[in-house]
């Protein structure tokens, strides 16, 4: 693999805060299903509700799961790069493959943000605004970024 030149920054994003909040998810979830199980609901009129109310749980935390493991897979194949000339976002997938580039003479400001999984990990991500409309290139995000402070001090020095 050659090594492409003008890298000023690049790194991969962590699956940590998703890898937490599955294991939130399936633990709650679990809890909330096993609670149910020992102490029966009863309500007037209405037979088997704990076995419906079990059974949606179950099913909400099966979408839930997926939904979180999907986001795990695609940012195990994403690749952010900032360059002197530009930032970039790469994710290769088996079937896809999707970068997109901003020039930094089109970037018009970023946001860096940490939700409170990431705060307590010590993660955060950036949220890149440039000089696109609705139909253009507009944005790029890189989340869950390890050294994220080190990637956003990066951008400050290439805008300024």
């Amino acid at each position: 693999m050659k090594k492409e030149r003008n890298i000023i920054f690049e790194a991969s994003p962590t699956i940590k805060p998703s890898v937490l909040l599955l294991t939130l998810v399936v633990v709650f979830m679990g809890g909330v299903i096993r609670e149910l199980a020992m102490s029966p609901v009863e309500v007037a009129g209405l037979s088997r509700v704990n076995e419906l109310l079990m059974s949606v749980i179950g099913i909400l935390s099966i979408i839930i799961s997926i939904r979180i493991l999907i986001r795990v897979i695609i940012l195990r194949r994403t690749k952010y790069i900032i360059r002197a000339d530009s930032l970039e976002r790469k994710t290769d997938l088996i079937f896809r493959y999707k970068s997109r580039k901003a020039p930094i003479n089109e970037l018009r400001g970023f946001e860096y943000s940490q939700n409170t999984i990431q705060r307590l990990l010590g993660y955060g991500s950036i949220r890149l605004l440039t000089g696109g409309t609705n139909q253009s290139l507009g944005f790029l995000v890189f989340e869950n970024l390890p050294h994220a402070g080190k990637a956003r001090n990066h951008i400050e020095d290439l805008i300024e």
